[in-house]
C-alpha cells in the first residue's frame, strides 16, 4: 500500500507568492524564500486551484514591476 507525503502547503502562501512577485522575483526566489523546491510549487499549482490563482496574479504584478523598472 503506497502512502502519500503530508503537504505543507498552506493557503496563506497564496498571497506571499502574489507579494513577492509584485517585487518583482519569480517562482524560483519564492520556493527559496519559503525553503520549498520549485518542485514543490509546481504541485501545489497543479493540486490548489487558489494557488495556481495567486500565481497567475503574481505574474501580471511581476510585469508591472518590471516595466516600471
Amino acid at each position: 500500500m503506497r502512502t502519500e507525503k503530508p503537504s505543507f502547503y498552506n493557503k496563506k502562501y497564496c498571497k506571499m507568492i502574489v507579494k513577492a512577485m509584485s517585487q518583482g522575483k519569480n517562482i524560483s526566489d519564492f520556493a527559496k524564500d519559503v525553503n520549498f523546491s520549485r518542485a514543490t510549487l509546481y504541485n501545489w499549482r497543479r493540486t490548489n486551484p487558489e494557488f495556481k490563482q495567486a500565481i497567475l496574479e503574481g505574474q501580471i504584478e511581476r510585469i508591472r514591476f518590471l516595466q516600471k523598472a
